[in-house]
């Protein structure tokens, strides 16, 4: 084993990076060094590097730098640049929205999972070839765009021998970290190891203590005291005060060192500090400007504050340029500005510079930035579109035009999920302009981010706010209808949107809005909603209207309506390149599907909404997820998922719990109650699912189960008489076969079987799945009491095919204990004579082979499970021996031969 490269004092850390290194080929890893500025962060990653040098890796790096005139994608260009002529092996998607984010070709605005999927691909492909460390430095100083990509990237090295090692300073307050993994904290040195570095730098022993108690174990502040020392004295080391943090400690030792420089290298090292990057040519074309020549630098770098690095110069450390533009005053650093605006032929780059340099409202500068903000989010960068079209509109003299522009950044921030940032942009729009043009599509964003998730002020008062700023009724019904979607999924729905919403449904025939008004009043508006939907759901190929057709029939218990609507909303998403609406789409078509007990494809799309959710931390959405899974498991009678699931309610549900996600956990915990044989502590949940009466609907058959089980069939008896109204309004199959059913559970005699028997028929009439087969079981278990055993069997075998099929085990087990006891022995281990996909598959699994028996290739696959084709492949690979075939042509047959092609 090749020895590591000496850093003093960091044995323990030297010996982690050579762990992960070595042991990389199993698998692909992430670290993130942190550590105060100068505590030798950049020392372990050169020896990281070296390290993987010897070990056959490539290396790929970008440094941060300052991002205030950085643009969309800056890190992520300079991290990649050298393998970008391998994007010719990407999926064409893929490539175009690599290339498009990074400025080399015109193509749609990419989102964040495929310009993610493109890189982890992109990179995948070069780490085919031999191992790949990565390295970004101060991660959280590159800019916003790229560090999404990159975090993207950090949560899905599982399958490929890639190390991503990043540093970062402490963050104030509790900033969650920029990468999934590990964090290795880098503490100061101790007293020996720090004497050795100050042994080595040849002091004396009459500054040795001084300078080891002044650093306090901070290496970079060891080193450049001792050179303040030996350059200038003790006295410019006693000089600085006490207990100064280290940053301004280090900053202000290397301002002595710059002071003493000619003015002339002082000037050329303020370009250098704001050019940010920028290629030498365009940094010495500025200078220029100060009579400045390319000489002047010579002096620094003989100093080593600097170094010539292909086309750059790069300061030795970012505490130096920090010093250096710090140490100007601000009518130098406006001039400097201002030069590189005039001298760079970046565009994005020269408005940055002139904003910088401007103070008071401008509106050429505004507009050239404005411009700026908008490409930006031509390529994806939205965080960095927001960023721009917020700074254009500060110096926007105009309010509808600043208004314009803070709208847009809402906008453009929700998109990249910087809520708070999109929050504040809306609510300094809204006083500034009475448009409708501009306030409906701002309410449109705010009720997005309330769908979402978003923590924050999206609440009725922001809608409130945006209605009393409207001048007439023109954009009324787009606000309150806005009002309404947020209303239902995040607080409770006032009166005033339903009362204000009325009239104008009295009056306007539009499918839209008579949609929004049966998502707040099922009852009311479900027969004009029901006679509307056919025909408003051919009309539209608008992702979000879709959205709301389903939601629309969800609250009025229509499946299938549903279903059709989520299945053509998630495809739009996808065409638009929408990743967060795509996985909302899908946690609402699972939540549906769920609930109507259609389990395979539900589970297939909780978990592909919950792995999008996480990679795009949609906290909302996530706990959704679990808490739907947990209940999915426990249909399957798996209790110790689901009570893991539960334990995380406080996290999950937040300090903004909304009622839909409330009565969900309580709807679970009451499942959990009935499955531990807890039938009064069933019933108390179960009680506890009304604070959302939709849910509670859903949750009938459970409830009404929970309530006989604990003696309260009184009280169960208000429940189902409440839900049979709303059933015969509503002529939803799925709730009027729920209500007949718990109608027969309560009854007895001939009107029990008549109840029965219309159940099955009305519930054939449905989607079948689950509930059917319950019905079923219960009817057979009512036969057999009565003597009846011949005709109980029929039911009874058909509610354990089905149980069977969904493999949902409890059930499965009591039916065909019911079928025993009828005088029938189950043949349930001959009852298929083909491996049954959906038992043997997990659900990505399962999607991926039904992708791959349509006839999609691994990276077209690739495209539609947000994977690399390379995991795609792995996954196929394990498929293949699961089902116990050998080719991809035999795929189809099989999953036919299942039932779940």
């Amino acid at each position: 084993m090749t020895s590591p490269p000496i850093v003093i004092g960091r044995a323990a850390e030297l010996g982690e990076l050579d762990r992960l290194i070595r042991e990389l080929p199993r698998g692909g890893g992430v670290l993130t060094l942190e550590g105060e500025a100068g505590i030798g962060k950049t020392a372990l990653v050169l020896a990281a590097a070296r390290l993987a040098g010897r070990a056959g890796y490539r290396v790929l790096s970008c440094g941060a730098v300052g991002v205030e005139a950085a643009v969309g994608f800056d890190g992520l260009r300079r991290l990649l640049e050298p393998v970008l002529g391998r994007a010719e092996a990407l999926p064409e998607r893929q490539r175009v929205a690599l290339l498009t984010a990074l400025g080399r070709c015109e193509g749609p605005a990419p989102d964040l999972l495929l310009l993610g999927l493109a890189t982890l691909r992109l990179l995948e492909e070069v780490a085919a070839e031999r191992p790949l460390l990565l390295v970004v430095e101060d991660i959280r100083q590159i800019d916003p765009s790229s560090l999404d990509v990159v975090g993207f990237v950090s949560r899905r090295l599982t399958n490929t021998p890639i190390l991503l090692l990043a540093t970062q300073r402490p963050a104030a307050g509790a900033d969650a970290p920029p990468l999934a993994g590990p964090v290795l904290r880098i503490a100061r040195l101790s007293e020996a190891a720090a004497g050795e570095v100050a042994d080595q730098l040849g002091v004396t022993p009459d500054t040795r203590r001084m300078l080891l108690d002044r650093a306090a174990g901070n290496p970079l502040a060891l080193r450049e005291l001792a050179t303040a020392v030996h350059q200038h004295g003790l006295t410019s080391v006693t000089g600085v005060p006490e207990h100064l943090p280290m940053t301004d400690l280090l900053e202000r030792t290397f301002v002595g060192q710059i002071s003493e420089f000619p003015e002339s290298t002082r000037r050329m090292l303020l370009v250098l500090a704001a050019a940010e990057d920028l290629p030498l040519i365009d940094v010495l074309a500025a200078a220029r400007r100060f009579a400045v020549e390319p000489e002047d630098l010579d002096v620094a770098e003989t100093a080593g504050l600097i170094r010539i690095s292909g086309d750059r110069a790069v300061f030795r450390h970012p505490l130096v340029a920090s010093a250096v533009y710090r140490a100007g005053d601000a009518a130098e650093r406006d001039a400097v500005h201002r030069a590189l605006s005039e001298t760079t032929v970046d565009a994005d780059r020269a408005a940055w510079h002139r904003a910088l340099a401007t103070h008071a409202e401008d509106e050429s500068v505004a507009a050239a930035l404005a411009s700026a903000g908008q490409r930006a989010r031509r390529r994806g960068a939205l965080a960095d579109a927001g960023r721009a079209l917020c700074r254009a509109a500060a110096l926007t003299a105009s309010g509808e035009v600043r208004a314009a522009r803070l709208v847009e950044a809402s906008e453009a921030f929700r998109g990249a999920g910087r809520w708070y940032d999109a929050v504040r942009a809306g609510q300094e729009a809204i006083p500034l302009t009475t448009d409708p043009a501009l306030l409906v599509p701002l309410a449109q964003t705010y009720a997005m981010m309330s769908d979402l998730g978003v923590p924050g002020d999206v609440d009725q008062a922001v809608f409130d706010e945006i209605l009393g700023r409207l001048p007439s009724d023109q954009g009324r019904v787009g606000v309150l209808s806005a009002a309404a979607m947020a209303a239902v999924s995040r607080f409770e729905p006032r009166a005033s949107i339903r009362e204000a919403l009325e009239p104008v449904g009295r009056s306007i025939d539009d499918p839209l809005l008579i949609a929004v008004l049966t998502v707040l009043d099922p009852v009311r508006y479900a027969t004009r909603f029901r006679q509307q939907f056919s025909g408003a759901i051919r009309s539209t190929d608008d992702p979000v209207h879709l959205m709301v057709l389903g939601r629309a029939a969800e609250a009025v218990h229509d499946v299938p309506g549903s279903v059709q609507a989520l299945d053509r909303a998630v495809d739009g998403f996808r065409r638009a390149g929408s990743p967060r609406d795509v996985c909302l789409a899908l946690a609402r078509r699972g939540r549906v599907r769920l609930a109507a007990g259609l389990l395979t494809a539900a589970d297939g799309d909780l978990r592909a909404s919950l792995r999008v959710a996480e990679d795009l931390e949609l906290t909302t959405i996530v706990a959704s997820a679990v808490v739907a899974l947990a209940r999915l498991r426990l249909r399957r009678g798996d209790s110790t998922a689901a009570t893991d699931a539960l334990s995380r309610e406080a996290e999950l549900v937040g300090v903004h719990p909304r009622r839909p996600l409330a009565a969900d956990f309580a709807w679970t915990r009451g499942l959990l109650a009935l499955a531990e044989g807890r039938a009064g502590d069933a019933w108390e949940r179960f009680r506890a699912v009304s604070v959302d009466r939709e849910t509670s609907r859903w949750a009938l058959a459970d409830l009404v189960e929970a309530g006989i089980a604990s003696g309260r069939g009184d009280e169960v008896q208000d429940f189902v008489e409440d839900a049979a109204r709303e059933a015969a309004v509503f002529r939803s199959p799925h709730l009027t076969s729920s209500v007949h059913r718990s109608q027969a559970l309560l009854g007895s005699g001939v009107a029990t079987d008549a109840l029965y028997q219309e159940a099955i028929r009305i519930g054939r009439e449905g989607v079948g799945g689950l509930e059917l087969a319950r019905t079923h079981l219960l009817y057979g278990a009512w036969l057999r009491q009565q003597r009846r055993v011949v005709e109980a069997r029929e039911p009874l075998t058909d509610a354990l095919q089905e149980f069977d099929r969904l493999r949902v085990a409890p059930l499965a087990e009591r039916a065909a204990a019911e079928l025993r006891a009828a005088g029938v022995s189950p043949a349930r281990d001959g009852r298929a004579a083909t491996v049954d996909a959906a038992a043997v598959l997990t659900p990505q699994e399962l999607q991926i082979a039904r992708l791959a028996a349509a006839g999609l290739t691994n990276r077209e696959i690739a495209d539609q499970v947000f994977l690399s084709h390379r995991t795609v492949g792995a996954h196929l690979y394990r498929i293949y021996p699961k089902l116990g075939i050998s080719t991809r042509n035999e795929l189809a047959g099989l999953l036919g031969r299942s039932g779940v092609a």
